[in-house]
């Protein structure tokens, strides 16, 4: 519950049509702009990536009635994401489309500004949105358009949803309850590493309304049973597809580190709104205050648990020791820390202006004190725009091939086999039905032969007309396909004049071969 004399302390009067002026509003709303505008303004830093394409193709095909890709059976989510992103791209084009992940990610922004001053108030809620809106996952996330720039905000609401049904009136509790089950399940439609966060979200619930005095008889029977609902429903429709993605996971979406280089990866992206979450809970008072209820150490206990089980993402991924994706699924842990660790801030700033001498007035302290303030805000932002540039410069840049292929005379009879085929397609497209151009590296079939040995096949054949290799997803793949290439007399006709330098240390040379 938002406190009293912190709402009052924001205030700061009336102008003369007699609007009320907020000032905390008014600083969320300059911290929204540009939030926003980081998102919109860097979303051009690179070719679009791997993933983005996949999904607008795919949409692409979908809203068309083309289903031939059969993608439930090797996605990890649902056809939701790429049909809403190929009817965006379809009607606005590449602004349009950037402009909607833009905005996807602040709606996610102003969720943790409300639900974070609904839960406590405006200066932790400010907080919260400085944390969440800058870290350099969720700028990432406002950039690309993958499944995560709607699960995330989906996600989102469904928190903001189980605050606001243990806050409000009894006879609304439950619309709220509803609209939290079936935001929860969208979520985790649109990509399936939400359901790592649904044990969270649930626990949450129980935590948040005992700790409110509200019965759980409604969470039991609305919000749990919607969202299992929606889950199970959509698992029997697509159980064939979803038992053979299960099966073949690894195969699909496998990238081995080592244990502690995920676990430092997970902390660079939300490890700063993990500890101060953690100092938040600390913080809730354990006394009767006109704020919010006393919590029993009993209960912060239970908090923790809460906050030990947003990070269950990423204890999957140590245990598994797959570093695919971590950075998107640490910015879907950031939506719990946010109120919490927006809360811990204040309260350490707080105490903060106590040791720097603001009850005595001394404004040497006072100066040194807002002089560190802005200095830690400044890094934390720094910090986000430096994780942002890294993750958008982590892939290849294709412009130079895409523009070799934009100068040749490509039709529906060309046949090409690209080892980021889908990035192609986006940029030369021939229409929803166009399947038969485009192969890629991952996987294949051809004349009975799968995998590398149908693409060197293909290529004995010269079925493919144009191959584009550039070791970034299939490096030993690409050993096999080259080896084919030189023996069936395939001509390098493209070279990247320099070879890029990715922020990951890997250095790629897109190379495009023609059939003799």
């Amino acid at each position: 519950m938002a406190s009293t004399s912190s709402q009052d302390e924001w205030q700061l009067g009336e102008s003369a049509t007699g609007i009320r002026i907020h000032l905390g509003y008014g600083i969320f709303l300059i911290l929204l702009i540009a939030i926003f505008s980081i998102r919109f303004v860097g979303s051009s830093a690179n070719t679009i990536f791997y993933d983005e394409a996949v999904n607008i193709t795919l949409g692409w095909e979908a809203v068309s009635g083309d289903f031939t890709q059969d993608a439930t059976s090797w996605i990890f989510g649902s056809y939701l994401y790429p049909m809403i992103s190929g009817t965006v791209h379809h009607y606005a084009g590449d602004i349009g489309i950037r402009l909607f992940t833009a905005a996807l990610n602040t709606l996610a922004v102003i969720f943790i500004f409300f639900l974070t001053r609904d839960l406590f108030d405006h200066r932790s809620a400010l907080l919260a949105t400085l944390l969440f809106g800058f870290s350099g996952a969720n700028i990432s996330l406002g950039q690309l358009a993958v499944y995560d720039s709607l699960g995330l905000p989906i996600m989102t609401a469904a928190f903001y949803c189980v605050i606001q049904a243990g806050l409000v009136e009894p006879d609304k509790m439950n619309r709220y309850l509803l609209a939290a089950g079936v935001t929860l399940g969208l979520s985790i439609l649109t990509k399936y590493i939400g359901l790592l966060f649904l044990p969270a979200l649930f626990w949450f619930a129980i935590v948040f309304f005992l700790w409110r005095g509200r019965p759980l008889k409604s969470v039991l029977l609305i919000f749990f049973p919607t969202t299992i609902f929606i889950l199970g429903g959509y698992f029997l429709w697509n159980q064939e597809d979803l038992v053979s993605l299960w099966v073949q996971r690894e195969m699909l979406l496998f990238y081995p580190e080592e244990r502690w280089v995920i676990l430092r990866s997970y902390l660079s992206h939300a490890g700063v709104s993990l500890f101060f979450a953690f100092i938040g809970v600390l913080f809730i008072p354990s006394f009767p205050n006109p704020d919010m209820p006393a919590v029993s150490p009993k209960q912060k206990g239970f908090f923790l648990m809460f906050l030990a089980f947003a990070t269950m993402v990423a204890a999957y991924q140590i245990f598994s020791e797959n570093i695919q994706s971590l950075w998107k699924h640490a910015a879907y842990s950031s939506i719990f820390f946010a109120p919490f660790a927006g809360f811990g801030l204040s309260r350490l700033m707080a105490k903060g202006r106590y040791i720097f001498g603001k009850g005595n007035g001394d404004i040497p302290y006072r100066l040194l004190y807002s002089f560190i303030s802005i200095v830690c805000i400044i890094w934390f932002i720094n910090l986000g725009l430096a994780q942002n540039w890294g993750l958008t410069h982590s892939w290849p840049n294709l412009s130079g091939a895409n523009a070799y292929l934009q100068s040749q005379p490509l039709t529906l009879d060309t046949r090409i086999l690209a080892e980021e085929s889908a990035v192609y397609e986006y940029y030369n497209d021939f229409g929803a039905y166009d399947r038969d151009v485009w192969s890629n590296t991952f996987y294949m079939e051809y004349r009975g032969f799968q995998g590398a040995d149908a693409m060197v096949a293909g290529i004995r054949d010269h079925y493919f007309d144009i191959v584009i290799l550039d070791d970034y997803y299939t490096p030993e793949t690409n050993q096999h396909i080259r080896d084919a290439l030189i023996e069936y007399d395939y001509q390098l006709v493209y070279q990247d004049p320099v070879p890029q330098q990715l922020s990951t240390g890997q250095v790629i040379t897109v190379n495009i071969y023609r059939s003799p």
